[in-house]
């Protein structure tokens, strides 16, 4: 008979299930994880097991969706707790105010757990019309990121086809073009190329503010890809 244990199943990203596990004892339930991520239930307790990952198949691909889960909810949980006014957070708003009044894309740029996140939801809190995009690890692809921008701006059209995306585009172009409608890009780091280049092409189209957070990372890449 053959059996999956700890030692023969894939071992994953370390730092994802460190996260992960780091949730759980903190009283994430398993079931919750399963449908947050749309993990298969059985997967996910595989994932957890005590004593290490014994899932035999795909792990990056379901610590990508769990990894993404997280982003969401720390996001979700920052939102429903009533403003508590830091130096960062203050520091975050009044640049998402300035970008608004200038419409220009402006960086904050800190090192990790500074409260970026934190700030994020400050400045959905206090502006409702704002849309905050959290970047997961896994999640910073042209393609993941556009599809999210389109759903945070309501943008519905053509699921199927060639030209669908090019078509959801152009509706979200004519609904930010000249308006004050504030996209915040939390952990603007984890972009890849393409994501960013598509992000400031939105930009140059619509003229739209755009606050991005993120590390010392986010200097680097946007200096390669300058």
């Amino acid at each position: 008979m053959n059996s999956t244990n700890a030692q023969t199943a894939p071992t994953g990203d370390a730092v994802v299930r460190a996260r992960i596990m780091a949730a759980i004892e903190s009283g994430l339930t398993l079931g919750e994880l399963a449908r947050g991520s749309g993990v298969n239930r059985a997967i996910v307790s595989q994932y957890c097991a005590a004593g290490g990952n014994t899932y035999p198949g795909d792990v990056a691909k379901y610590e990508a969706l769990m990894d993404a889960f997280l982003d969401r909810r720390g996001l979700e949980i920052l939102s429903g707790i009533p403003t508590i006014e830091t130096p960062v957070s203050t520091q975050i708003f009044s640049a998402a105010r300035m970008a608004q009044r200038t419409h220009l894309m402006v960086k904050c740029i800190g090192p990790a757990g500074i409260g970026k996140t934190r700030g994020a939801a400050v400045v959905k809190q206090k502006d409702e019309t704002a849309v905050v995009l959290a970047v997961s690890q896994a999640r910073g692809t042209l393609e993941s990121v556009r599809a999210e921008v389109f759903r945070l701006f309501g943008i519905r059209g053509p699921q199927k086809g060639r030209n669908g995306a090019a078509e959801k585009y152009a509706l979200l172009i004519k609904k930010l073009r000249g308006t004050e409608l504030l996209l915040v890009i939390d952990q603007a780091h984890r972009l890849g190329s393409a994501a960013i280049h598509f992000l400031c092409e939105l930009w140059n189209d619509t003229q739209a503010p755009q606050l991005w957070l993120g590390t010392e990372a986010l200097v680097s890449k946007l200096a390669r890809d300058a």
